[in-house]
């Protein structure tokens, strides 16, 4: 009998420990957020919610949760639920909606961007990670509150540039 509370109190330290990490773990990733402001205007790109199908706007910047971002290798994720930036319904053509959408395992290209470096012209832009020459942009350089943010081929215009 001695033996069994033995076992059920390391069980139960152990679940207190497992808890902590995984606490600890997010805790951790939530201070590691950052916002993807746009140098164009100065706003923060906001997903309307934390969940699937939210479209993605700029609003200015309050430090809500859904302005909140982390990189997770490829992904861009929003804090308010850990979604992905998605292009919508796997469309990476000109004008194609962005949208926060779950995190879909292996290697779909319609949730991976990442920020080139290579010259001082690509230093500031987010691209879509199959179609090379696709960038993250505020649609039509729309300078106000409620802006879309869609893909647009690259062409060096303010509104496709971002602190991220």
């Amino acid at each position: 009998m001695n033996l069994l509370k033995r076992k059920a109190a390391i069980l139960a330290a152990l679940t207190l420990v497992a808890g902590g990490v995984l606490v600890t773990s997010s805790v951790a990733q939530a201070q590691n957020t950052i916002y993807v402001q746009s140098k164009f205007n100065g706003r923060c790109m906001t997903a309307a919610t934390g969940q699937n199908g939210a479209g993605v706007i700029m609003v200015d910047c309050q430090n809500a949760l859904t302005q909140r971002w982390y990189w997770d290798g490829l992904r861009l994720r929003n804090a308010d639920g850990g979604r992905c930036l998605t292009a919508a319904w796997g469309n990476l053509d000109n004008g194609a909606h962005l949208q926060m959408y779950d995190c879909q395992p292996g290697s779909n290209a319609f949730q991976m961007f990442y920020r080139p470096a290579s010259t001082t012209a690509e230093v500031g832009r987010i691209r879509t990670w199959q179609s090379g020459n696709r960038c993250v942009e505020i649609a039509g350089a729309n300078w106000w509150n409620g802006a879309s943010v869609q893909l647009w081929d690259c062409h060096g215009g303010g509104n496709q540039y971002w602190w991220a």
